[in-house]
């Protein structure tokens, strides 16, 4: 199928990579930690708790300590999400460095603006910081209708449990939730480079089928000017070479 996707010569990022850096910052991260097991602890103790009929006190007294819970995962997935990003940052610099040799390999015509793409390759970073912190306040909070039914245990074991599995719950989840925001912005990436390409093979093309008319008309013409002739003949030679290497470029298996 016509056009397939673009084979540049570099990898997405290697998810794999990224589970495994997460997966050691993950291991330190489930270390007992006094203050988050203090937090947690006052969390499981807690009376069973409806915020449907609580008294609005109440329903303060337990949102601060939710919001104490929150914040200390969120500064705890920062760290897991700094390691994922810096990961990342070695792919974006081979992109980086392929999109410049593509460039320099190609000097009669440019094919990216480097500038552009570096601007863009920023604000995927930018964006990428803060998604796990922002998704763990989401979900430790009584908005969350999980959480709202963990408070609603009776005290005890069983609570304590639920909320282990319910912080290890949201911690994988917010590192699916960065990953996956990972794949969707390099796929968006990868589509506006193939774009790029296929604009500028229809203005090679243009170029190539209007060299080609003017190479006819001069071999049709008796006292064609000699350096002309040789002038369109070089155009219409590069204009095919050119095409040649962004069909290449383009062609892979699907």
């Amino acid at each position: 199928m016509f056009p397939p996707k673009l084979p540049i010569p570099f990898p997405i990022p290697d998810l794999g990579t990224i589970f495994k850096t997460a997966k050691k910052i993950f291991d330190l991260f489930f270390n007992k930690d006094q203050e988050q097991e203090a937090v947690k602890e006052t969390i499981s103790k807690q009376k069973p708790t409806d915020i449907n009929v609580t008294e609005i006190s109440d329903i303060y007294e337990l949102n601060s300590i939710l919001n104490s819970f929150s914040m200390l995962l969120q500064q705890k997935a920062n760290t897991i999400e700094y390691e994922i990003i810096k990961e990342c940052n070695y792919f974006f610099d081979d992109l980086q460095d392929t999109l410049s040799m593509l460039n320099d390999d190609n000097k009669n015509f440019i094919l990216f603006k480097l500038d552009r793409y570096t601007r863009k390759l920023e604000k995927i970073k930018s964006d990428l910081t803060g998604t796990m912190a922002n998704f763990i306040s989401r979900r430790v909070s009584l908005d969350d209708e999980e959480c709202r039914r963990i408070l609603k245990m009776l005290p005890g074991a069983t609570k304590s449990k639920r909320m282990d599995e319910f912080e290890q719950s949201v911690i994988f989840e917010a590192v699916m939730e960065v990953t996956n925001k990972i794949k969707e912005k390099m796929v968006d990436f990868e589509e506006d480079l193939v774009q790029v390409i296929e604009d500028r093979m229809e203005e090679i093309s243009k170029v190539a089928t209007k060299n080609e008319s003017s190479f006819l008309q001069l071999i049709e013409s008796k006292n064609h000017d000699v350096q002309k002739y040789e002038q369109v003949k070089i155009e219409s030679m590069l204009a095919v070479e050119q095409s040649e290497y962004l069909l290449d470029l383009l062609r892979k298996e699907s």
